[in-house]
């Protein structure tokens, strides 16, 4: 037993020791980073689809003060890997595709580090398709005009600000999604671990999903359809333009109206919780605690609110 211990330990020590030569050689964690910094210019006028993919890096679309496409990197890296941090820009008729140069790990052991931010300038005009996408940092997007917009990130925050497109896809697996001053006929929102901010958008049919994270809805027209497994739905209007359909697993709905509605049907179930509505002039078919069923008017837009555990207001 004690020859099996003493072997034991003369492995471990044996692997800390190839860990610190392994850091070492690589420069340790922090001081072998080096400034990166690359620019490239594309002239093509036939792009209509835009595929913008980096692994670990933060991303800013604006729009291009003229007609050319301006790809920008800047940041720091491991002194090995920077030649591995190249643009890697593919242009092929009304497509472009851009991401790094794969970092070839094999050849490169030991600890490496990169935080650095690619900036992308797109000519104003309406694509058919633009894709963005990181693994590992944030997304902020402003002035995209499309057919269909996707923007995906696995670790990190997204916001987009004066975007319109007929199709809006956005998801987030770890980060905060918010928008801003958006126009589009449909969009779909999912966070499964953070926040979802939206204000100021037009929209024919609008789609929030959050798994673990709060919903803040501001000034959102037409009909919204907001579910949350676990956490609260603020929705703020200025007055009832589309259906609300909100459904909340453990959390609570707020709904406002800073205008009072002309035209409501309101439908308000809870398996553990307590509705209360602070609005005059509705026409109550149903009034309990954990059910409510009520008509403002002719009852044109409908409020549908189902909570499993949770409260709910109206006002």
């Amino acid at each position: 037993m004690k020859k099996l211990l003493i072997g034991l330990f003369v492995l471990f020590f044996i692997g800390v020791i190839g860990s610190v030569v392994s850091i070492k050689a690589s420069g340790g964690f922090f001081s072998n980073l080096v400034d990166l910094s690359d620019r490239q210019v594309i002239i093509n006028k036939d792009i209509k689809n835009v595929d913008i993919n980096f692994s670990s890096s933060d991303i800013i679309v604006i729009p291009s003060d003229d007609e050319n496409f301006i790809f920008e990197v800047n940041g720091k890296v491991s002194k090995k890997l920077k030649d591995n941090y190249k643009l890697d820009i593919s242009d092929n008729g009304d497509s472009l595709k851009v991401k790094f140069r794969k970092p070839n790990t094999y050849f490169h052991m030991g600890i490496t580090m990169m935080d650095t931010t690619v900036t992308v300038y797109l000519p104003e005009k309406e694509y058919d398709n633009v894709k963005i996408h990181s693994s590992s940092g944030k997304i902020d997007t402003e002035g995209v005009n499309a057919n269909e917009l996707e923007i995906s990130a696995s670790s990190g925050n997204i916001f987009i600000d004066g975007v319109q497109a007929d199709d809006i896809e956005i998801s987030a697996t770890s980060g905060n999604v918010a928008t801003e001053n958006v126009k589009t006929d449909k969009i779909d929102v999912s966070a499964t671990s953070g926040n979802i901010k939206i204000k100021d958008q037009i929209a024919n049919e609008s789609y929030f999903k959050a798994s673990s994270g709060h919903m803040f809805l501001t000034n959102v027209f037409g009909n919204i359809n907001a579910k949350n497994l676990s956490g609260d739905i603020n929705i703020t209007n200025e007055e009832s333009t589309g259906n609300i359909h909100a459904k909340a697993s453990s959390g609570d709905v707020e709904v406002e109206y800073l205008n009072t509605p002309s035209s409501l049907y309101i439908d308000f179930n809870s398996s553990s919780g307590r509705g209360r509505i602070d609005i005059d002039g509705i026409n109550y078919e149903k009034k309990e605690n954990d059910r409510i069923i009520g008509t403002i008017g002719s009852g044109d837009y409908e409020l549908q609110v189902n909570i499993s555990s949770g409260n709910f207001s109206l006002q």
